[in-house]
């Protein structure tokens, strides 16, 4: 009996040590907004994205540690491409592990590159099945390289002052412009795709 008792401690033992892991914490969604932000280097003008990048990726770490980048957007007027004044959006992911569930953390960073500002928002995003693939920004182009092919290109199409977002894919960074004053959900006037590796313009039609 004293030895069957010793089997069903052990047994629940090892089941609670197991199902604990599965039961993570609930994560409470924070916002911060009008945080300063660096855009640039030192004396060096322009937008340096890799400036926008460390400081955001710090910053989210002080909540979410060893998260990883896995989403950007540059969004703002036509014009503002080839300097990338506009708005930089950072998604950093943080996963979670346990038995019976995953939970994936979502720091996502605002950052007007005009005013110098930089917006989070920290959420549990488990329930909306999110992409955890890490995203790695410098194995082509850089951003500052596709923001003029993008402006050079919409040249061309004769449009007036548009509003663009440009976001980064797998492979190629999708442009797509709307009308001015309509934002990033605006009617669209145009939309065309940019190879990360050499710059070339690919259209629906090819």
């Amino acid at each position: 009996m004293k030895i069957k008792t010793l089997i069903q401690c052990v047994f629940w033992s090892l089941l609670v040590s197991l199902l604990v892991p599965a039961c993570v914490p609930r994560f409470e969604t924070i916002r911060m907004t009008g945080l300063p932000a660096s855009v640039s280097q030192p004396g060096t003008p322009g937008v340096d994205v890799g400036t926008v990048l460390a400081n955001a990726r710090y910053q989210v770490q002080q909540v979410l540690p060893n998260s990883y980048l896995a989403s950007f957007t540059f969004s703002g007027k036509c014009e503002g491409l080839p300097g990338l004044h506009g708005t930089i959006n950072l998604r950093f992911i943080q996963v979670r592990s346990g038995i019976l569930r995953r939970q994936v953390l979502s720091g996502a960073a605002s950052v007007n590159t005009i005013e110098e500002t930089m917006d989070l928002r920290f959420e549990d995003i488990s329930a909306y099945y999110p992409s955890t693939v890490p995203l790695v920004l410098d194995d082509g182009l850089s951003v500052a390289e596709v923001g003029t092919i993008a402006h050079k290109y919409i040249a061309t199409l004769e449009l007036p002052n548009c509003d663009v977002i440009l976001t980064r894919l797998e492979e190629t960074w999708l442009v797509v412009c709307t009308q001015p004053g309509s934002g990033v959900l605006g009617p669209r006037v145009c939309e065309f795709e940019i190879d990360a590796l050499t710059g070339q313009i690919i259209t629906a039609e090819q």
